[in-house]
């Protein structure tokens, strides 16, 4: 399946597209953050992709209930860790976080279609 493509359809108009320059890397970062999050926990990371004509809901529900934070000072771009939000604010139309039923939280966030 190419990047512009959605359910397994080539977009022809008719249904949600995704934006291949932001999709993979947010799934990515936050998906990574999540596996980062439970290491150590035996639980596994759950990840949900909705995509509608408003956009691309992004979930990942991990077993860690530490609330994620953006610095408020970048760390140096040669560093390994710490951008991961900024990423994800940059690129999302809107990202949050909220604590699960039971354990864990969940990271959000929405891409919204190209124009």
């Amino acid at each position: 399946m190419d990047t512009m493509t959605a359910c397994g359809n080539r977009h022809s108009g008719a249904g949600p597209v995704f934006r291949a320059d932001r999709e993979p890397p947010l799934v990515s970062e936050i998906t990574t953050n999540g596996v980062q999050a439970s290491a150590g926990t035996g639980a596994p990371v759950r990840l949900l992709l909705v995509a509608g004509y408003h956009g691309v809901l992004v979930q990942v529900w991990d077993a860690c209930s530490r609330m994620p934070v953006v610095p408020s000072v970048p760390d140096p771009l040669d560093a390994e860790h710490g951008r991961g939000l900024v990423l994800v604010e940059a690129l999302s139309a809107a990202y949050g976080v909220y604590r699960s039923a039971g354990a864990g939280k969940v990271v959000w966030c929405v891409v919204e279609p190209p124009r």
